[in-house]
Formats: C-alpha cells, structure tokens, sequence
C-alpha cells in the first residue's frame, strides 16, 4: 500500500545523510593560503613557517606588475582578458574565478589587499570577507578557509606571520603558496609551496606559469578544475594537466613605473627572448588639441625611444645572420601569441602606431 509518511521519511533520511556527508567531506578538505609577496621582504625578513614538506619552484609571469600578476592568479585569465593591466585596473566580479569555484564547494573565502584593483563594494557582492585575517577581531572559521593575501610593506608582512601561526595553531591540514615578485619587472618569479607530509608536489617535466595557480589551487582541494584555456593543474598527480611549454610570452604594461623600465612586451624561448621596448603607457596625457604644444611636450617627456632587444643566456650566437635567423622566428612567434591574446592594441592607437612604424626595425644587439 502506498504510504507517502514512510517515502517522505526515506527521502528525508537520505537527504540527511547526504547532507552529513557532504559536510564530512568539506570539513576533511585542507585551508589553502595563497600569498603575493615583495621578494625584498623575503630577503630581509624570511620567517619560513616549513611544514613536513617544503619545495621552491620557479614560476612564470606573463605580467610583469604586482597586482595584474594577482589579478592573473584570481581570474585564470591573460590581463588583456581580465581587464588589470596594472594597479590602475580593477578586477570585476564575474573574475574572480578562483574564490567563485573555493566558495561554491563550501569554502570561506578571505581576501586582504590594499591594491586599488579590488574595490570593496565588488568584494562584498561576491561574499568576499576583506577584514585583515591577523585581526584579533577575525575569527578563524571551522570549515576550509581560502585566504588571498597580498604582502606589501612590513606591517603586512608582520600580519602575514601571525595569520599563518594562528591557521597552524588552529587546523590541521593548511596548504601556503608563496608568489615571491622581484624588485625589477623580470618575467622568472619564484613560488614556495609548504605542507602537510602528504602534500603532493608540482611535475617536473613543465614549466610552472602564475596562471596555473588558479587550477592548481582547485586540484589541492580535490575540486573539479575550471575550463581555462590556459591554466594548468600543476599537480604530480593522475589529474596532472600539464603541458611542457615551449614559448612564454610577458608584457610589463607600467611604463617607467619604477623609474627606468620601459613598458615592453616579448617572447622567450628556451634560454633566448626577444623584447620590444615600445617606450609608452598606455594611458596617455589627454590634450584639447593635437597642435597643443604643452600637451605634445607632456607626451613626448613621457616616451621614450623603442628599440628592439635580444638575449641568449645559452650559447652565444657569433654572427648577425645567426642572431637574425633566430630573431626573426622569435618575432613570428610573438606576432601569433599576440594575435591568439587578442592583443591587437585596438584600444591604444598611440601604441599601434608605434608598433607599425617600429615593428620591422633591426635589433640592437649591442644590448644584448
């Protein structure tokens, strides 16, 4: 005889016990600390929290800037995909695929920056907390917590060092991803990765890009990975989706932002890159009139001249016809990588013109 008591009771009884599961299984997942760290604090102030296992690995920037590097990391997407070419830029909701993916499992998601790219009404839409996780006002919850810290200045670095004390105190299994950035835009950082005994380490046989951390950072947590198209899980595990790249492409968007670095973009491959030094921001002083001299002269103290540079850290090529076969394959590679990123400069005409006038000029090796 039907008896919708007794199905209602069952239908209860199973959701419960799924429920109970469900909570069991994420409250066994470990809390991942993902950190952007000046590597001038790293050299003055190490404090190394090491944990059963410690590994150091070099890892690639495709932006040579602090926070469009973070923006990188949260999003799994190129800047010019992203929106944050530099700290000028902001990082919008719908990007921030890395804590959407930690939230949506059950994760608390934590995030403490004083970067202008997150805008603080943008993090609260997401249910992002953004109060400083060193607080003694912040309490650290039971379940998985995903914190994104960005370590700039002393006193950061300080909170930095009782936060992780206070996770290690209070949780068993907590995973730290380190992103050293160098004092000089370069496009090899450095990223430590610290845990429990049973950590799994990164492959060998491919090279580590901050792109990947997005996924990387799910396959920690045994979550699915995201459908990025260039981001990697990096783990030496059966899930492993890496592939060993042959070419890397980086772009320093902040021109003379640290007072002597030209904005440039370029290619490496192996140990050779190639760079162009277009010379302008991308964002330029506005002026009521083309003929406008004051503006002209704005503009003209603000660029400097571009020029081409070529670097093999491998052997050394003797002859120009040897360096300029190369070139000229390193230039055919960046001209497809840029197209394939959509890097066409349609919204920087200055910068187009640039390119198209400069584009063909020989390479000055007495820069190499």
């Amino acid at each position: 005889m039907w008896n919708p008591r007794g199905v209602f009771r069952f239908v209860l009884k199973t959701c419960f016990v799924v429920a109970l599961f469900s909570i069991s299984e994420l409250y066994s997942k470990p809390s991942i600390l993902l950190s952007f760290v000046p590597d001038v604090l790293e050299s003055k102030h190490i404090e190394k929290k090491e944990g059963p296992q410690t590994w150091e690995y070099s890892i690639f920037s495709s932006n040579l800037q602090f926070d469009g590097a973070m923006a990188v990391a949260l999003s799994g997407e190129h800047s010019q995909t992203n929106g944050v070419l530099d700290q000028r830029g902001t990082l919008y909701p719908e990007k921030y695929k890395l804590t959407q993916a930690m939230q949506k499992a059950g994760y608390e998601c934590v995030l403490f920056s004083g970067s202008s790219i997150f805008a603080q009404a943008q993090l609260l839409e997401r249910n992002l907390k953004i109060i400083n996780p060193a607080s003694e006002d912040y309490e650290i919850a039971e379940k998985p917590v995903f914190y994104f810290y960005d370590v700039r200045g002393e006193r950061a670095w300080e909170n930095w060092n009782v936060m992780h004390q206070r996770l290690a105190d209070q949780k068993d299994d907590v995973i730290l991803i380190t992103v050293f950035a160098p004092s000089k835009p370069q496009f090899s950082w450095k990223c430590r990765v610290e845990g429990p005994g049973d950590l799994t380490p990164f492959v060998s046989h491919a090279e580590l890009a901050v792109i990947d951390l997005v996924n990387t950072i799910l396959a920690y947590a045994d979550l699915p990975l995201l459908d990025l198209k260039n981001s990697s899980n990096f783990l030496a595990n059966e899930g492993s989706t890496a592939k060993a790249r042959t070419v890397f492409y980086f772009r320093y968007w902040s021109h003379l932002a640290d007072g002597e670095t030209p904005a440039h973009f370029g290619v490496r491959l192996g140990k050779t890159s190639l760079t162009f030094f277009y010379g302008v921001d991308y964002q330029e002083p506005v002026g009521p009139a083309e003929d406008d001299e004051e503006f002209l002269k704005a503009v003209s103290v603000n660029r400097t001249e571009p020029y081409w540079s070529y670097q093999n850290e491998s052997i050394p090529l003797k002859s120009d016809f040897q360096r300029n076969l190369l070139v000229d394959g390193l230039k055919e590679q960046l001209r497809r990588i840029r197209l394939n990123l959509g890097e066409e400069e349609r919204n920087y005409p200055h910068i187009a013109e640039i390119l198209e006038k400069h584009w063909d000029d020989a390479v000055d090796y007495s820069r190499e």
